[in-house]
């Protein structure tokens, strides 16, 4: 829907004045607001100001996050109110009073108002609750109420948009979920089994990687605390094998869909938020996403590699839920907080990536789901410290060394893609406000020609191989700002910026088209 955010940009805007910096700092609060919830939630459920400390930091410092937070994106701020919402729900839990369940209901009618999947934690709220409690209609009542009014919601403004044609904010998009939804669940062919088998697989390795640093440690652990014999052994290495063949027969039959810039066919992600090696997306006019010329690459063995790690850590995530059998649906108390709740947050991770099938379960979309994901593996594992299954007790250097590599790819990958942008829009700077340039002269990339040409709404690869990647519009591309020559371009001008990952001088080209007649005369 986006009503929600639109209005608090718009607010701003109108209080300050419009930018886009003012409009990235509304995200950056809303990811620091949602941290802070995030680690307040952590120490409902456990009683743990490490682990809660660990479980914040993986939550706020992947590159999912970190990009997110670093724009006006609806995630950030969606994931914000479905965390709040969970946490006066988990207090409602606990003490059963009325205004943490209205406090808890009302977020998550804001989330939804935003982005429309926040309707998972209505339905997760529901079907909890509902398993829980004592059957009676006052309790049946209470759990179908957040579902009631969120479904509400969603069908009334499908309605204003689709019967009485109101210009509200994502009507274009509303218009043709019908036929998004409909027609891939009425009309499934072979075809679309595979892109859902594909995106299930990948973000199962993505959610993996960012949870391994937790995970991994306690899997180590108790492998090791247990008496080993040589069939365990070779049970170990047979499904090894089996993982890494997995991901091979993935790497492959993506390949054979064509190979994408930055790495993408053999990367553990879906979509171009994360590329090989780097934080994305780079759309410029000349290359593919993300293939800047010079650029490092770790290459296909490292991501093969990653693609393992999240694999088996995916795969302990599932022993760790399969292991709890009926606790998961137990709160366990202790000393007046409710330490374990697992199912709650499960359900609510699940149910949000049901809808992404769908449409395209992006990367930049594990920002909803991945938090509820760091609840479930904290509360699991507390359950099983209560419950006494084997030690899981991990050391916090341990698992501060775990998570350094996630933290640094993620703040340095930020830092490079924000220092691409900032330097791209210094060249387009100088083109309009210096050069006078007008806007319809110039191919700036996605975010500029979008920002100045939406209207024109192109939105289709362009068929000249020299402008390779370009499906933005462009009226007149008498100058480009990209990071490539093109034929039939000059370098009019450079402007020069440092990446940290790894350390390394790039520069973006501003390109001038070469006249008729110096062509003419160049020939001669």
């Amino acid at each position: 829907m986006f009503l929600t955010q639109l209005l608090f940009g718009t607010f701003f805007c109108k209080l300050f004045g419009f930018s886009f910096t003012l409009l990235r700092i509304i995200g950056v609060i809303s990811g620091v607001l949602g941290i802070v919830i995030m680690y307040h939630i952590l120490m409902q459920i456990q009683d743990s100001m490490k682990v809660a400390t660990i479980g914040s930091l993986l939550f706020a410092m992947n590159p999912i996050f970190l990009n997110g937070a670093n724009s006006f994106h609806t995630d950030v701020p969606t994931t914000l109110f479905m965390l709040l919402s969970f946490f006066w729900f988990i207090r409602f839990f606990h003490s059963h009073s009325i205004s943490s369940y209205a406090f808890g209901v009302l977020f998550a009618i804001i989330a939804c108002t935003i982005k429309q999947t926040s309707l998972s934690i209505g339905l997760a709220f529901f079907i909890y609750f509902f398993i829980t409690s004592q059957r009676n209609i006052r309790n049946v009542i209470i759990a179908m109420l957040p579902l009631f009014l969120m479904g509400s919601l969603i069908y009334f403004y499908h309605i204003a948009i689709t019967s009485y044609n109101l210009d509200l904010p994502g009507a274009f998009i509303q218009k043709g979920l019908n036929d998004i939804f409909l027609g891939k669940l009425f009309n499934v062919d072979f075809g679309v089994l595979k892109r859902t088998g594909y995106h299930i697989i990948n973000t199962a390795l993505s959610l993996g990687i960012f949870a391994s640093p937790i995970i991994l440690p306690f899997t180590i652990k108790s492998f090791f605390n247990t008496k080993i014999k040589a069939s365990n052994i070779v049970q170990l290495a047979i499904g090894f094998l089996f993982i890494a063949l997995f991901v091979l027969i993935k790497i492959y039959f993506r390949s054979k869909q064509g190979v994408m810039g930055g790495g993408i066919w053999y990367m553990p992600f879906v979509g171009s938020n994360i590329y090989d090696f780097g934080v994305g997306p780079l759309l410029v006019t000349g290359i593919q996403q993300n293939e800047v010329p010079g650029a490092f690459k770790a290459g296909i063995y490292l991501w093969f590699i990653v693609s393992i790690i999240g694999a088996i850590s995916f795969i302990s995530f599932l022993n760790i839920i399969i292991r709890l059998k009926r606790s998961l649906l137990t709160p366990i108390v202790l000393s007046g907080k409710i330490i374990s709740l697992p199912f709650f947050p499960l359900l609510i991770m699940l149910i949000s990536f049901i809808p992404y099938l769908f449409l395209y379960p992006h990367a930049k979309y594990l920002t909803l789901y991945f938090p509820f994901m760091i609840i479930t593996i904290i509360s699991a594992l507390n359950i099983i410290r209560e419950k006494s299954y084997f030690s899981c007790q991990i050391s916090f250097k341990t698992l501060i060394a775990c998570i350094i590599p996630i933290i640094m790819f993620g703040v340095m990958g930020e830092r490079d893609y924000m220092s691409f942008n900032r330097t791209k829009w210094d060249a387009l700077n100088y083109l309009t406000e210096t050069e006078k340039i007008p806007v319809a002269k110039i191919d700036g990339g996605f975010e500029f020609n979008e920002w100045h040409l939406s209207h024109l709404y192109t939105w289709k690869m362009t068929d000249d191989p020299s402008k390779d990647g370009r499906f933005w519009p462009v009226v007149d591309d008498e100058y480009i700002v990209t990071v490539t020559e093109i034929e039939g371009y000059d370098v009019y001008k450079e402007f020069k910026y440092n990446k940290w990952l790894p350390p390394a001088e790039h520069r973006i080209k501003v390109l001038r088209r070469i006249s008729r007649h110096k062509s003419s005369c160049d020939a001669l």
